[in-house]
This record gives C-alpha cells, structure tokens and sequence, in this order.
C-alpha cells in the first residue's frame, strides 16, 4: 500500500503551461526521431500521390480539389494535403502532405498534453498516456502520410471522448468540436464513434457530448452517401466478406486481445514468445471481461470493441490489418492505465493492468522503430531523384513509395519545359 500511495502522489501534480509546450515538443521530436530521413527527403505515401497530389494537378481550382470523393469515402485532410503539394514547387510538392500529416499525428498528443480530463491531470500522466499513444497499435503504414491521417483523427476523436468525462469550459469545447468535425469529413473510422456520444449525452445530458454526436452525426450521413452513391469509386463493392471466415474471426480475436498490448511482436520471434504472449493475451481477455462485467470504464471498453470491428468490417474485404488496429489499441492501454491509477481497484486487478501495461510498453518500444523497415528502404528512389529523371526527359513518370516488388505507386507528367 506504501508503494502505491507514493505512485498516487507522484501522478497527482498538476502540469503548467511551459511543462505542457514541452511535452507536445518533446511528442513530436519522438515522432521525427521515429524516421528523421523524411525532414530532409520527404516522399509521397501511395495514393497522396496516385491519388490526391494526381487529383489536384488536374483539378479545376481549390473548391473542386477540395470537395472530391476518393476511394469510396469522403476525406477532406487528404483532399487538402494533395491540393497543398500541388501549389509547392514539384521537388518540394512532398512537404505539403508531411506538413499536413505531422499536425493530424500530433492532435492527439495536444490532447493528451492540454487536456484536463482526470487521466491526463498530471504531467506524469501525461508522458505515461502519450507513450501509450506513441508505441501502442503503431503501424509503419500509419506513419505520417495524410492518407492514414484519418486513423489519428478517429484516435483524437476517442480521446475527446475520454476527455469530455468533465464539462470543458467553452473556448476548449469548442477547439475539441472542431477536431471532431474535421474528423467527421475525414475519417469513416472517427464516425463510427458517434453512438457511444449519443448514450452519454442520453445519460449525462451535457452540451459538449451533444455537440461532439451531431458533428460526427453529419459526418455519418455526409459518409453513407458517398459510400451509397458509388461516388469516388469503391461504393459497396468493399463490403466483400472474405472467403476464409476463419481468417476473418482471427483478425478480429486480435484486435481486441493480442495486438493492443503485444502488437506484431510475436510474429518474427519464435514459439516460446508466442506461448507468453498467448498467455498474456488470455490475461488481458480475463482482464476486459472483468471490465464488461463490473466496470468501471465499461463504455470505453465497447467503444474499443465497436470501432475495431466496425473498421474491420468496413475494411478492404473485410479484411482487416494493422492499420485498422489503431484505435482499439490505444484505448484499451488507456483503460489499462487508468486501472493502475484507480486506487478503487481491487489490487490484484491493478497488478494484472500494471504487468500488461508495463509489458506493452515495453515489447512495442522495441518493435517501435522495426515496424517501419517494411515501409521505408534506403533503396528506394526519392522524390527528388524521380523528377530530376522526369526533368531530364529520362522518363514520364514518377514514383511515390512503397516500391515493393510488384507496386507500381505512379504517375505520369506531362513533358517538362
């Protein structure tokens, strides 16, 4: 009990505004760290470029660009990203979309760090969520291109959930309703959150819940008439359920019990590893049944479950992968820290939260920067590279990463002058 009253006092100081300034700059020189080749050579991710940067260059102004339905949904960050690199000289055109996607990552983090909510009432409850944040369900495919953006807009989305526990004050209900919004014209994952704001505004009867569910309503209906219309390609023909249905029922098995605490680590590190993470992974099922059945935070808990298999379902033939894993997993470490902290716990129940947390921590640090080799290769030609040949009349086209074997991520440009 010692130990655990000096842990409550150290996570009981509240934060000033240089030390939260600071930690927002210390979450982003963690995110550049994670790659830092891109500050200096920057690259279009797969359909920025075949996609939205195509999509601008032959757009018929701002409005236009900005208003096009891509890929069966409707995204307006990566509408903006696309038309943003498309008024950048062509050899910097990628800045435009990093720029966008590094200020979408790190929306959650100013969440985390400026919010008031009593999870993130300290400044060591701060740097404890925003590493959860940072190494939980953290994909390489997910990492700063305006595509993926959409993720972290639903992640913001689930944080301002857990943040509006408390009636803000007006001028952050309003900064929070605007990030809900451009995630609702943005990110289908984000919209799938907007029951759960409906039941507690039911429940609570709370202007900020309100507002939160009739922005992200919108964004529901503006999505289901893209997705209904055809519009932008895709339409219903994703809906496709794969043919293995066992395939299926394991992706979903693992969104909720071993990626968000062990991530893709076990996948490349031998049997006896995959015996401790089966282990912990029926741990952390125990552990979430307990949740549902007792609470509290049982609402984050079906909130988790609800989008991890919304977003599978409305994946790519319903399919899955990690990209789509995100969210679940960060809000299940968050209900994991949250137990540690509540000294309403049943102690061995804080133990259990403490062990996962403290083991996802620690194998998706590791895993942190591995993740990324299949989606960065030194090998790969730069942007910079590709239109000096396009400007040297070597070839037509221009490549965006990844370039696997097979991929061809290219465009063609007209001759230049």
């Amino acid at each position: 009990m010692t130990i655990m009253r000096k842990i409550n006092d150290l996570f009981d100081n509240s934060s000033s505004v240089p030390v939260k300034v600071l930690l927002l700059l210390l979450a982003a020189g963690c995110l550049a760290g994670r790659d830092p080749t891109l500050l200096a050579a920057p690259r279009f991710w797969a359909e920025e470029m075949t996609v939205y940067f195509a999509a601008a260059l032959e757009g018929d102004g701002a409005l236009d660009v900005l208003t096009q339905t891509h890929l069966g949904y409707y995204s307006f960050i990566a509408n903006f990203a696309g038309w943003l690199a498309a008024q950048l000289p062509l050899e910097r055109a990628p800045y435009g979309t990093l720029a966008v996607a590094g200020v979408i990552q790190l929306a959650p983090f100013a969440i985390i760090v400026f919010g008031r909510s009593p999870l993130f009432a300290s400044t060591a409850r701060k740097l404890l969520a925003g590493a959860v944040l940072l190494v939980f369900g953290a994909a390489g495919e997910l990492f700063l291109n305006a595509v993926n953006s959409q993720v972290h807009l639903a992640v913001s989305v689930a944080l301002i959930y857990l943040e509006l526990v408390r009636e803000p004050e007006r001028g952050l209900r309003a900064v929070l309703t605007g990030i809900a919004a451009l995630a609702a014209v943005s990110s289908p994952q984000a919209c799938f959150t907007t029951p759960a704001f409906w039941l507690r505004w039911w429940y609570r009867r709370k202007t900020a819940d309100l507002w939160i569910a009739l922005v992200l309503t919108a964004g529901c209906l503006l999505q289901a008439a893209v997705v209904l219309s055809g519009n932008g390609g895709g339409g219903t023909s994703r809906f496709r359920l794969t043919e293995d249905i066992g395939e299926w029922l394991q992706g979903m098995i693992e969104a909720v019990m071993r990626y968000p605490v062990f991530g893709s680590f076990s996948d490349n590190h031998g049997w006896m590893v995959l015996m401790i993470v089966i282990a912990g992974s029926l741990t952390f099922a125990a552990f979430q049944i307990r949740v549902l059945r007792q609470g509290p935070r049982r609402d984050w808990l079906l909130l988790a479950w609800g989008v991890s298999l919304l977003s599978i379902l409305a994946s790519l033939g319903m399919r899955g992968g990690d990209r789509y894993m995100m969210f679940g997993s960060v809000l299940l470490g968050l209900l994991l820290m949250a137990a540690v902290l509540d000294p309403e716990e049943p102690p061995v129940w804080r133990r259990i939260a403490g062990g996962l947390l403290a083991a996802g921590l620690l194998l998706q640090a590791v895993d942190w920067q591995p993740r990324l080799a299949g989606f960065h290769d030194p090998v790969w030609s730069t942007w910079s590279d590709e239109v000096r040949e396009w400007r040297s009349g070597e070839t037509d086209r221009v490549r965006a990463h990844p370039q696997w074997p097979g991929v061809n991520w290219s465009i063609t440009l007209p001759p230049a002058e």
